[in-house]
Parts: C-alpha cells; structure tokens; sequence
C-alpha cells in the first residue's frame, strides 16, 4: 500500500520516522507530508516537562525529538493516511488515527496520566462515506505514573504498534469494531506542576521512609490454603477462607508459585530473591497435608535473575522453563533427581527476552504464551504466542503478534486451568502498577490464525495488600503471592474481607 504520514509543519520527530521506517519494512511505501498544524505545548505541560528533566534526567529514546525527515516517497494519492495529532480533515483516502479514553490529540493523554492512569488507546479508521470505526486497541504500561513525560514517550511507543497491527487489520480487509461514538474532550491540565510537585514529594516520602524503618518497596509474599470446592477455579471470586502466609526471615521474598504433584507428592516451586544478592534463584519445599514441610531451599541459580518456576511433565521427563530474560532467551531445564537437581536441556527460543512464558498443550500442539518486551519498552502490557508440535520442533509466532497490548489482562499469572467446559488463563493485571491485581480470562478462540479472549473477571489484592499476581492450585491447595505495604509488618495470613471482584 502507498501510506502517507502526517508531520507537522515545523518538523517531524523521532516517531514518524521510525513509523515510516516499520511501514517500509512491512513492504509499504510511505512518504512523509508536512500538513498537521504545529501543536505548541501549554506553559504548565511545558513547565513540568522542565520539572521532571531537572529531577529525573532527560528521556531515553525520546520519540517526540526532532528528527531528519529525508525518506523516500510515492508519487500519486495515498490509500492510506495516517494523522497522530486526530484533526486531519476528510479526504479521499481513509485516515487512521489515534484516540485516548475516546478523545483526539495528545492532550488527552496528557490528561489521562494526570489523573494517574494510563489512557485506553484505540486506532480509528476514518471514511468520507463512514463512521469511524476502532481497528486497534490496547492499554499502555506505565511503570513510573508520576513521570509524565516518560509515561507519555511509552504511550507513543504503543501508538506505533497499534497504528502497525491497524495497518496490517486495513490491508487485509477489516472494517473495523463497530462505530465510534461522538469524541470527549480532554480534561483541563492546568494542574500539572502541581502532579509533578506531588510526584517529588512521593519519591522523597518514600526514601525517608526506607531509611527511617528499613522497608522496602517490592516484598512479596507467598501464600497458600487447601481447598474444598472453593477454589478461585470454581467461581471465579476470592474465597472467604484465609491464605496462610509462607513465613520468610525479611532478608528475602518469595514470588511466582507453582505447585507440582509428582508421585502422589506436592511441592511448592518459587522464586526466591535475597536482598544480598539482589538476584532471584529458584527454590522448592514440600507440602503435607497440612501444609509447608520446612523453608524452600533452592534449587537452580544461574548468572542472572531467575522467577516464574513453570514445572511440567512431558513423555516420562520432568522440566522446568523459567523465566530468564537477563540471558535474552528461553531455557528449559530437565530434572536429573526431582525435585533438587535440574540440568540445562536445550534453549526453547534464542534472541528474546520472555517473560512469565506460560505452556499448554491444546489439541495435539503446544502453546506458549509470553511478554515478549521491544525496543526498551515495558513487558507487563504485551503477550505474544507460539505453538510447535512438540519440544523438539521450532516455535511459530502467531502471525499478529503481540496478540496483546493491555496493562490490564496480558502478562501471563500462572497455569492455565477449565471451568464448565472453558478454558481460562490466569494474568496480571499491571494497570495500576506492577501485579496490582489479578484478570481471569476466559480463551474465546486459540488457533494458528489468532488469539481472542474475554476478561471474566477482575480480582484485587488482599486485605491491606497492593498487589497479586500469580495463581495456582494443586492437589487440595491453592497458592497466591501478594504485595505487602511499604512499611507494614508482615502477617500470618492475608484474607479477602469486602474486597470484591471487580470487573
């Protein structure tokens, strides 16, 4: 397809080119068109931009810099034209363009950060003849809320996926999701020196806090109870019993549990991260009937960081597919003598950093779900799949991935498990920070041709806690991890009293 950018006037940035360079790859031609209006920023975006630049440096791999726009080009009309600031007027090809929480222009992400969320963003495609129609969607990670200018260049990063699957969507044949409803406006932003003002104050709270009680920001915690017929798996809510919580000496946390029975026996795999190392190593305890046997004891460390302990059996052989991004590959390791000694087996996936991958067996083939992060950007928003026929055999992308872009509902939370003939799939829901809570999503369509699912609901942290984000059960037990207060001691048992599942 010939695709025509819009820049503006006064000079493209850093963004456009690598749009048009991603298009050009896809075997599009694209030329560049100085034809939207120069936007200047308000004073007090422009004064909290200066704010965070002096406290936290200047933004690595700004898309928003200007940038040399001397591309190639096409000649004649465009079938396509792509407009980030959403004002190009009608015309005789379609526009595609960007929508934050249904508004036009970057001031409506701008707002959106303000109030301390990342924007639903959505690429509509425009027609003379037509309503506007959303081809892509999704809903950007922003690791850091209270450095706007930071958060607004990882929104950008996502437009450029989004408006590249939309692309992809348009070319061959789609029209769309159904209409677009009237456009909102955005929120005044007259407040922002304030939001950066209340962001140092947070960063300094938070440093006095740590030296005054030693507390630190990320101690999770491992919790489990048995089940009988309450499992989160049964109705998709919280149960009313309590967790034990797996007691830990506070020089070290435990995360990212996996029950694995093996000969009518149960044990606990987990990360295991001690502060003195400040590099998580796996360990494994056994479980009795009436809980823990003793304290984890590792199991696996190698050069870099290792969690998210996936066990599994396959053809008589017991392996483990830990996450292991600091190695920019997917490792499987076998069992030499279950459960203590594991020897590396073979590489699964080389060149990628994926994180929490997740495996099931469909159907006669294996799938492999992961977040799959690029060009510096978050991995708590993206999922990307592959299948195979067997260990043994190379892995094949899904044509579209990532298949996700959503802090909400796309990094993987534990095993995948049935319900009433359905399969659903645990995942973190990273919306308001890293493993806030917890998405159960049901798998409406898994084949070699895409992926869809459907959030069934919505599971927030325990009672006094900020975060879950793993969930597995196993031969009468149930396991969470749970994020503990900055600062507050650590109980004995979490519980989930009025905290209901929110959908």
């Amino acid at each position: 397809m010939r695709i025509e950018i819009n820049i503006p006037r006064g000079g493209g940035a850093t963004a456009h080119a690598a749009l048009a360079t991603r298009l050009r790859r896809a075997g599009h031609a694209t030329r560049l068109a100085a034809t939207a209006p120069l936007a200047q920023a308000p004073v007090s975006i422009a004064a909290l931009f200066a704010l965070e630049d002096a406290i936290y440096g200047p933004v690595k791999d700004d898309l928003f810099a200007a940038a040399g726009m001397d591309m190639p080009g096409f000649e004649g009309d465009p079938d396509l034209i792509i407009d980030f600031q959403g004002d190009a007027k009608p015309a005789a090809a379609p526009i595609l363009s960007p929508r934050f929480n249904g508004a036009r222009g970057e001031i409506a992400a701008i707002a959106a950060l303000l109030s301390g969320r990342a924007p639903e963003t959505s690429i509509v495609i425009e027609r003379v003849d037509a309503p506007p129609r959303e081809l892509a969607r999704g809903l950007p990670a922003i690791p850091f809320p209270f450095r706007v200018k930071e958060s607004r260049n990882r929104i950008r990063a996502r437009e450029i996926d989004l408006i590249a699957k939309a692309v992809a969507r348009f070319e061959a044949g789609d029209a769309g999701e159904n209409p677009i409803s009237a456009m909102s406006s955005a929120r005044s932003i007259a407040v922002a020196p304030l939001f950066g003002l209340a962001g140092v104050a947070a960063k300094i709270a938070a440093r006095l806090r740590a030296l005054a009680t030693g507390a630190r920001d990320s101690h999770w915690r491992v919790a489990w109870r048995p089940t009988r017929g309450d499992a989160v798996r049964d109705s998709l809510k919280w149960p009313t019993a309590s967790y034990a919580v797996l007691p830990d000496d506070g020089a070290r946390y435990y995360a990212d549990p996996f029950f694995f029975v093996h000969e009518g026996r149960t044990w606990l795999f987990v990360e295991e991260f001690p502060y003195a190392t400040n590099k998580g190593i796996l360990s494994v305890c056994e479980f009795g009937p009436n809980g823990p046997l003793g304290t984890p004891r590792p199991i696996l460390e190698i050069g870099c960081h290792l969690s998210y302990p996936f066990v599994f059996e396959r053809d008589g052989a017991i392996y483990m597919m830990p996450e292991s991004v600091g190695e920019n590959r997917l490792a499987l390791y076998r069992a030499v003598s279950f459960p203590d000694v594991w020897a590396f087996d073979r590489v699964l996936m080389d060149n990628i950093g994926a994180a929490d991958a997740t495996l099931l067996e469909r159907e006669g083939r294996l799938w492999l779900f992961a977040s799959v992060a690029a060009d510096g950007q978050s991995d708590w928003d993206t999922l990307s799949i592959f299948h195979a026929a067997s260990l043994e055999r190379e892995w094949t992308p899904l044509t579209e991935n990532p298949v996700l872009f959503d802090a909400g509902s796309a990094r993987c939370g534990g095993r995948f498990f049935e319900r009433e003939g359905q399969l659903y799939r645990p995942a973190q829901d990273c919306s308001r920070g890293y493993g806030s809570a917890l998405a159960i999503c049901r798998v409406d369509r898994l084949d070699a041709g895409g992926f869809v699912q459907s959030v069934a609901a919505r599971l927030s942290a325990p009672t006094g806690m900020i975060g879950a984000h793993t969930l597995n059960d196993a031969n009468g037990f149930e396991v969470i991890d749970t994020l503990g207060r900055p600062g507050s001691r650590v109980p004995t048992q979490v519980d989930f009293v009025n905290q209901d599942s929110r959908g």
